[in-house]
């Protein structure tokens, strides 16, 4: 009688490759972000998980390590110091989701522009992730360009394009993700973009038929309005505003809503106004209380760990 043969063994998963799955899918992050971070290019990341990758596995597999450890060494970190709310509905918040709401319900173009650290991004940021269809991409001066700016707009819908896509062909991409969809496009540090880069998101803008919201600092205002002189560039877009929001300051009431979600009352509460009061307004506010949670640790916050922390900063 034949004895049955046994069936072959399965290859082990490489726990490895399935942390990383793992951490993508935790961290909401794109095989191309994910990528950047290690510092390889998304086709060698996207062929050492498939297992198909033909060059230095080991390497690589270090260099994937090194990122999960340290992926975990800042999620240490935020767990013992962002007990710190960071975002709260405060009534200058509340301004900014009703642009962003309008921009996406009407498909028109919200201008939110002001002074730094008073919850643009945080609002921002806040609303794209609770809200089906809203995308936000940021720019910086090395995307200043109208393929820079695209590539980050992609990277915003995790369009994979290969290296050297040219603007047209992005452009044709990311045009064939969102028109039809309702969604709006949310550009922060905006003022960084040349005037060709902003008139080409608000080609997308048009041609799709999304709302599309552009967010920075007042130079954002000088840009799109033209500044001494508007050309027709400018015109284009500053003609299609819809909706503009300027943030001039942290109000008092925003002090207080951030101040009272840490339940922090009386004298101390004022040193943090005082301290919201200079530069960088909400962000060196959190930052400040963070950092004197840290100085306190398991004993009460007090105002010798507020004025720590404030020197530290330079508050």
């Amino acid at each position: 009688m034949t004895t049955p043969t046994a069936p072959p063994l399965r290859e082990a998963a490489d726990p490895t490759r399935e942390a990383v799955l793992v951490e993508l899918e935790r961290a909401d992050l794109s095989q191309a972000a994910a990528a950047r971070e290690i510092g390889v290019s998304a086709s060698t990341l996207s062929a050492w998980l498939l297992g198909r990758y033909a060059g230095d596995n080991a390497n690589i597999t270090a260099a994937v390590r090194s990122w999960l450890d340290a992926r975990a060494e800042r999620d240490r970190w935020r767990d013992g110091l962002l007990d710190v709310k960071t975002w709260v509905e405060t009534p200058t918040a509340r301004r900014i989701m009703a642009a962003l709401s309008y921009a996406r319900g009407a498909a028109d173009v919200a201008l939110i522009h002001g002074v730094p650290g008073v919850g643009k991004t945080l609002t921002a940021r806040r609303y794209c992730s609770t809200t089906v269809g809203a995308w936000m991409a940021t720019m910086s001066p090395a995307a200043r360009s109208v393929c820079g700016a695209l590539e980050r707009v992609a990277d915003a819908l995790r369009i994979q394009s290969g290296p050297g896509t040219g603007a047209a062909r992005l452009e044709a991409e990311i045009l064939a993700r969102v028109t039809a969809t309702q969604g709006i496009l949310v550009v922060d540090e905006a003022q960084h973009l040349t005037i060709p880069a902003l008139d080409a998101i608000r080609g997308i803008h048009d041609a799709a038929g999304i709302g599309l919201a552009l967010i920075g600092g007042d130079a954002l205002y000088a840009r799109v309005t033209g500044g001494g002189g508007r050309t027709m560039e400018t015109a284009q877009l500053y003609s299609r505003i819809g909706k503009r929001v300027r943030v001039v300051r942290a109000e008092r009431a925003d002090m207080d809503a951030l101040i009272g979600s840490w339940e922090i009352e009386g004298a101390l509460a004022q040193v943090l106004r005082d301290t919201a009061r200079g530069g960088g307004a909400l962000r060196t506010l959190a930052k400040t209380v963070r950092l004197a949670r840290m100085f306190a640790g398991d004993e009460p916050l007090t105002h010798v760990h507020v004025e720590s922390a404030r020197r530290d900063l330079g508050a």
